[in-house]
């Protein structure tokens, strides 16, 4: 499989900004306003970026499980009001399906929402116990590179997130940095006087 998914991210979760916004409004109808993101590693570090950066003071991390940790991601006076965001590209990371069962025992199955792999361990949780959503990772894009899939764009529609613009300036950056690669090559080998190379080999990355 061609893991180079995360290129075409920006206009992939371009087209599904208006559903995840739906999927927010919906959500904070239903007064649940703060979302807690579980997950491990790339699961979780994009939406402790945006949380910082944007000060979205309504959305939290869970990446440890220390049990002081554990307990005071959500504590009982907010836990009626949050939602839970258990993402796992592989649907079996044994610490983020340890939150879930945590937070299983103390809130209902539709404040959670999975993001992972079709036909994963927590997929069939999510179909079994009628989470309120259950969004697709891609399949071509590893956990590290996720940010502009799901990964990122879910927590950033909950939290009231400008998405559609960062995706926006991310295709951008993509379409610059391929152009000042064309120029730094076109540069040197004018430089060097080799050969040129067919242009098919640096030719942008498919959209």
């Amino acid at each position: 499989m061609n893991m180079l998914g995360w290129m075409r991210a920006p206009d992939e979760s371009l087209g599904q900004w208006d559903d995840l916004v739906a999927l927010a409004a919906a959500v904070r109808a239903d007064g649940l306003t703060r979302t807690l993101v579980c997950g491990m590693g790339g699961s979780s570090l994009v939406a402790d970026v945006l949380a910082r950066t944007f000060g979205a003071r309504d959305l939290h991390i869970l990446d440890s499980t220390n049990p002081e940790a554990v307990r005071g991601a959500s504590p009982p006076a907010d836990l009626a009001r949050t939602l839970f965001v258990v993402s796992s590209k592989s649907g079996n990371t044994v610490e983020t399906l340890a939150y879930y069962h945590y937070f299983a025992a103390r809130a209902r199955p539709e404040q959670f929402i999975a993001i992972t792999e079709p036909g994963t361990p927590l997929y069939d949780i999510a179909r079994a116990q009628k989470f309120r959503a259950v969004i697709p990772h891609p399949l071509d894009v590893g956990g590290r590179y996720s940010a502009l899939t799901a990964v990122g764009m879910v927590p950033a529609a909950l939290s009231g997130l400008d998405g559609r613009a960062l995706l926006e300036r991310a295709r951008r950056v993509d379409v610059a940095a391929f152009e000042g690669a064309r120029r730094v090559r076109q540069q040197r080998r004018a430089a060097s006087g080799s050969r040129r190379i067919p242009e098919t080999a640096w030719s942008a990355p498919p959209r």
